[in-house]
């Protein structure tokens, strides 16, 4: 009897490896198709939560499908950099490799987490889950940053790498092992060897995004970095101790923020000029200050009832404009609960 088990058992080990190895052979192959199911899928998703009329229940459904598919677009890329030699030189250390890969898993699954943790146990249980998964990220994240120098730190689906470029990337590989990429400064130059004419700079569509060095950052710029990544648990503290209406939690993560920025802010003129995955990181981070209208209490006293009564105004006088506001109204109090909240990215 133990014979036919061991027996059925490799039979399934090697039926699974099988079809593993094909969906492997499948991704590296086609990998604008891939790209292609994965934006049609996310698109789908928006259609149903837009056409829906029950909204909880479809911001419910919507999430779960966004957040599978953000997790096999990650598992897709890092397919595709394996398989084409791509891999990131930032993530040599295996050890850092899987603290990002839990990192990123965490923050695909964060949203449909905290939905799921409060349709089954109600507040409380959504409060515990929202506290657990904040204490993992402000962890992994210290780590990264002061163990192993990171520098600037981006969410996941800031930092995910389009499946196309990959492709065009691969195809161009002579021409990037021509260029210089500085280990501390992120700078990249073309080398004596390249192609390139003496006077001209690589393009950049021809550099490797996802191989750039992080920017070493001085101490004054990784207390900056610091603050920006135990904001989130500075805003739970607060609101356990202050509670979820007062305004005090909601300044004290805004004046932290603040913080940051202005402790991470480099001159243009630096001799250590941020790289371009940073620099776009920084922009976003800037951007995120007006979302800080739409977070609670704010927007539940002030920003909301304003907001309410624009798309109120334009229903009732512009054509057809009822179509889209007001579907749109009844949305935003659901979208404001769900993504607008003080301890996200």
């Amino acid at each position: 009897m133990s014979d036919i088990l061991k027996s059925a058992r490799d039979r399934l080990n090697e039926n699974l490896m099988e079809i593993k190895q094909a969906y492997v052979n499948f991704v590296s192959q086609n990998p604008e198709m891939v790209d292609q199911i994965e934006k049609t899928v996310k698109t789908s998703s928006y259609l149903f939560e837009a056409l829906s009329k029950n909204y909880d229940n479809s911001i419910f459904i919507s999430e779960l499908i966004t957040s599978a598919c953000n997790l096999f677009a990650y598992a897709n890329t890092k397919i595709l950099l394996k398989t084409r030699n791509l891999i990131s030189q930032t993530d040599e250390n295996k050890f850092v490799a899987k603290l990002k890969q839990v990192l990123t898993v965490v923050e695909f699954s964060q949203a449909f987490l905290e939905l799921s943790a409060g349709r089954l146990g109600g507040s409380g249980a959504r409060w515990a889950v929202i506290v657990v998964i904040t204490i993992i990220k402000t962890i992994l994240r210290c780590l990264l940053l002061y163990m192993f120098d990171s520098g600037l730190q981006s969410p996941a689906l800031v930092t995910m790498i389009n499946k196309t470029s990959i492709a065009t990337q691969a195809t161009n590989s002579d021409e990037n092992e021509n260029i210089y990429i500085g280990k501390r400064t992120g700078h990249q130059m073309a080398t004596l060897s390249s192609s390139y004419s003496k006077w001209e700079s690589p393009k950049p569509e021809n550099m490797n995004c996802w191989n750039l060095y992080p920017s070493t950052l001085n101490k004054r710029e990784k207390i900056g970095e610091c603050l920006h990544i135990i904001r989130p648990m500075l805003h739970l503290l607060s609101t356990g101790v202050f509670g979820t209406k007062s305004l005090l939690p909601w300044l004290a993560a805004l004046v932290v923020d603040t913080s940051s920025h202005a402790l991470i802010q480099r001159d243009h003129k630096s001799e250590r000029p941020y790289n371009p995955q940073e620099k776009q990181e920084l922009r976003r981070r800037y951007a995120n200050l007006i979302v800080y209208l739409l977070r609670s209490p704010v927007y539940d006293k002030t920003t909301g009832p304003r907001i309410h009564k624009i798309l109120h105004y334009l229903s009732e006088h512009l054509p057809l404009a009822h179509y889209v506001v007001e579907p749109l109204s009844k949305y935003l109090p659901a979208w404001q609960r769900v993504y607008f909240y003080t301890w996200s990215d």
